[in-house]
Formats: structure tokens, sequence, C-alpha cells
């Protein structure tokens, strides 16, 4: 288990949140208009 290798799985978990977060976001203004 390397140090580099940790860096790409939280990577990852960062953008997928991201990604939800902004659909989320996304969906909760389309509703509010």
């Amino acid at each position: 288990m390397d140090a580099p290798r940790i860096r790409e799985p939280a990577l990852f978990a960062i953008v997928l949140l991201g990604t939800l977060a902004a659909g989320l976001a996304l969906a909760g203004a389309g509703r509010t208009e």
C-alpha cells in the first residue's frame, strides 16, 4: 500500500461526491422554479 496509491481512490471519491452534490443542487434549483 503506497501513499501515492491512496490518492487515486480519494480523488475519485471527492469527484463522485462533488458530482452528486452538484446534481442535488441542480435538482433542488429545478424543483424550486
